[in-house]
């Protein structure tokens, strides 16, 4: 029987790493699992506005209680089943793809999906060139960077199928 293999998308706001992730589990037919999906749902079940600032404190205080039980809890609300390949959106802490390996019994391999600030501006005009990077998941960017076997640049892709059709080559290549 093949491993189960995991594979998780980082990127800073408003890179693309969500629609990139999500083709990508679409097109492989892999289970898809979100941590913005999760942290959403509790601020929900908490009474809370979903506006980004309050989701970034949010899923920092999640984090920081406790970084395994973050992921177990986010993994599970995807309704993972421990023997499908699965994509994860939203790696933006080391400590979170470490507790990720570990919870999956998986060697994570990262894809880092990466825009220029221009771009991502003309994404959410409500970013301010200053407070694009001020957060502290933000701050994590390039070691995730570092981490991932793969950076796409959104600003160089045509499309999100595009980035979705390099990723997979990538994820074919690189388990061969």
């Amino acid at each position: 029987m093949a491993s189960t293999r995991v594979i998780a998308f980082g990127g800073r706001i408003k890179s693309g790493k969500t629609s990139v992730s999500f083709r990508v589990a679409s097109l492989l037919g892999w289970h898809y699992a979100s941590f913005g999906t999760y942290v959403r749902y509790v601020a929900s079940q908490r009474g809370l506005e979903t506006k980004r600032k309050i989701l970034q404190s949010l899923g920092e205080e999640l984090v920081a209680q406790d970084p395994m039980l973050f992921c177990q809890q986010a993994i599970a609300f995807s309704g993972w089943v421990n023997e499908d390949n699965l994509i994860v959106d939203g790696i933006r802490h080391l400590r979170v793809l470490t507790a990720l390996e570990q919870f999956t019994h998986s060697s994570v391999d990262v894809i880092f999906v990466d825009a220029s600030d221009e771009l991502r501006l003309r994404r959410d005009p409500e970013l301010r060139a200053r407070a694009i990077s001020d957060h502290s998941t933000e701050s994590q960017a390039d070691v995730l960077r570092v981490r991932a076997g793969l950076t796409i640049n959104t600003d160089q892709s045509a499309s999100i199928d595009e980035s979705a059709r390099i990723a997979i080559e990538w994820i074919k290549r690189a388990h061969a």
